[in-house]
């Protein structure tokens, strides 16, 4: 982010026609900008962001720590949130693209066509000026707003001309297609949508590892009732599900998803279910299994495998609340160490397991 207040209009009685922005240049980037200023290479770059008028124009000033920052405008990140909430450029200053050069140009639309998925576009750029010259062409997609909000327009594709001799044209094609714009699909579109469980397995992991146990708990008990619910309406377990449910309120499986899936539907009823829902997470290496209780129904798992060599049994009983101490009975033939968590994680306690051979 850069405050650019400084460089619009007169300040101090010095007026700002122009500003060169130097960055990473390396040892030789003195040269290069010599050359720029004295007019032996004509510039044409172009901003990779938005620069707003005033810091404060940022969205994410707002968010901003010292160790963390919260990027409040959502999936509207960098010159989204300004094409879509400031169209006008009203706290812009230079916008996502910008670019001066010592020369002019025409920028023409050409022929457009779609085949297929396929979609191209050509721009005929003519030199309009008085001395040689690059221009970069932009292309931007609009696409429809579906069931969550998308940015007014993003770029999907440039190119640069050759250098352009005063009078000269050349045509820019430039290329997309039309699956890399998808908008949200409620009924799942496969890959751009679908509810697929080692993705999610992944998310849950990520949580632990910042230590939001009681979320990634949250999450993994409404996967697995969906899951099951699913399953008792189709009886069986599919390869992806719908993000969303459907009219009647049902949960359902993806709008493209195979059935019978084998591959990895395991992740939800097992491991899901023992990891994040039970909370049992084992840590074979060092003999420990952390639980976190915050079921507050009659639970456990008998026989439950751990390491190449061991099983457990670990029953926990009813509670009145999750802030209420669980009463737990654990078994095992070996030897193992299980640390106990509940009320959100501001309780614990270990449990020295001396098992039984």
């Amino acid at each position: 982010m850069i405050d650019t207040s400084w460089a619009k209009d007169e300040i101090d009685g010095i007026r700002v026609d122009a500003v060169l922005y130097v960055n990473f240049t390396g040892m030789q980037g003195g040269v290069g900008i010599a050359d720029v200023l004295l007019g032996r290479v004509n510039p044409s770059g172009k901003t990779n962001d938005t620069w707003a008028k005033d810091l404060t124009d940022y969205p994410s000033t707002a968010g901003w720590g010292e160790q963390r920052q919260a990027y409040t405008e959502d999936i509207f990140v960098g010159y989204r949130w300004f094409e879509t909430f400031d169209p006008a450029y009203e706290r812009v200053n230079y916008e996502f693209g910008f670019g001066l050069s010592y020369t002019e140009f025409l920028i023409e639309t050409g022929a457009f066509t779609v085949n297929g998925d396929a979609v191209e576009a050509e721009a005929v750029v003519t030199n309009i000026g008085l001395v040689p010259g690059k221009e970069v062409v932009q292309l931007y997609v609009s696409a429809p707003q579906g069931v969550l909000g998308k940015a007014a327009k993003v770029l999907c594709d440039f190119g640069k001309t050759k250098t352009l001799a005063p009078g000269e044209s050349q045509t820019v094609t430039l290329k997309t297609k039309l699956t890399d714009h998808p908008s949200f699909n409620p009924d799942g579109g496969y890959w751009c949508g679908g509810v697929w469980a080692p993705t999610s397995y992944m998310v849950l992991k990520g949580l632990d590892t910042y230590g939001r146990y009681a979320l990634s708990h949250k999450i993994g008990l409404n996967y697995l009732q969906y899951v099951v619910s699913v399953y008792k309406d189709t009886g069986t377990l599919w390869e992806n599900y719908a993000p969303m449910p459907g009219a009647n309120g049902k949960p359902r499986q993806g709008g493209v998803s195979h059935a019978n899936f084998v591959g990895w539907t395991g992740i939800v009823p097992i491991s899901v279910l023992f990891e994040y829902v039970f909370g049992i997470k084992p840590d074979a290496a060092n003999n420990v299994i952390r639980w976190n209780i915050d079921l507050t129904d009659r639970f456990g798992v008998e026989n439950y495998p751990f390491g190449t060599d061991a099983t457990l049994t670990l029953l926990c009983e009813s509670r009145g609340s999750a802030a209420e101490e669980p009463q737990v009975e654990i078994t095992a033939d070996k030897p193992v160490t299980v640390e106990i968590y509940w009320n959100n994680g501001r309780n614990s306690k270990t449990v020295q397991v001396k098992g039984a051979r």
